[in-house]
C-alpha cells in the first residue's frame, strides 16, 4: 500500500499537466507565404494585407503597410524572381520562419525573411516579414533551434506586367 500511495500522487500530478504539443505543416506554411508574396507581386495591397496575423496588424495598420511595399518596389524596382530557400519552425511556438531568395528589376538579390504565425491545425498567417540582404539569424540561438532545413526550392511564377 505505501508503493501505491506515491504512485497515485504521481498520476494525479501527471494528470494535471498540460502538455501543448506543436505542430507544423511546413508545405501549409510555404503555400501561405506563396500566396501572399504572389498578391504583393500583383500590387494587391489589400489582399496581401487580409493575408497577415491580427496580432501584425495591431501594429501595422493598412496605410503603413501599403507604404512599406511600395517604397520597396521604388528603391529595387518590381519583382523579376521569387525562390523559395528554406524553412525553420520556431521551436515551442506557434511561428515558423521561411527565407525566400528574390530578385528585382533594380536592385539584385534580396534574401526575404518570412515568420508566420500559426500550426498545422490553424493555418499560417504572416506576422513579420524582413526584407534585407541580412544574415539569418545565428543556428545557436535557442528560439531558431538549429539551421534552417531546406525543401526542394521552388520558383513563384512573376507575371510580366
Amino acid at each position: 500500500m505505501k508503493r501505491i500511495v506515491p504512485l497515485v500522487v504521481a498520476a494525479f500530478f501527471l494528470a494535471g499537466c498540460n502538455v501543448n504539443v506543436i505542430y507544423h505543416d511546413e508545405d501549409k506554411a510555404i503555400e501561405s507565404a506563396n500566396l501572399f508574396l504572389k498578391t504583393v507581386i500583383r500590387a494587391d495591397y489589400a489582399t496581401a494585407y487580409a493575408q497577415i496575423s491580427e496580432r501584425a496588424k495591431q501594429v501595422m495598420p493598412f496605410e503603413k503597410f501599403e507604404v512599406f511595399f511600395k517604397t520597396n518596389q521604388e528603391r529595387v524596382g518590381a519583382f523579376a524572381k521569387v525562390v523559395f530557400d528554406s524553412y525553420q519552425p520556431v521551436p515551442g511556438q506557434r511561428a515558423i520562419q521561411l527565407y525566400y531568395n528574390v530578385s528585382h528589376q533594380k536592385g539584385g538579390n534580396i534574401l526575404y525573411h518570412l515568420v508566420l504565425d500559426g500550426d498545422e491545425k490553424m493555418g499560417y498567417k504572416i506576422l513579420i516579414v524582413d526584407v534585407g540582404n541580412h544574415i539569418p539569424y545565428p543556428s545557436n540561438m535557442k528560439y531558431l533551434g538549429g539551421m534552417p532545413r531546406t525543401k526542394k526550392n521552388k520558383v513563384i511564377e512573376v507575371p510580366v506586367l
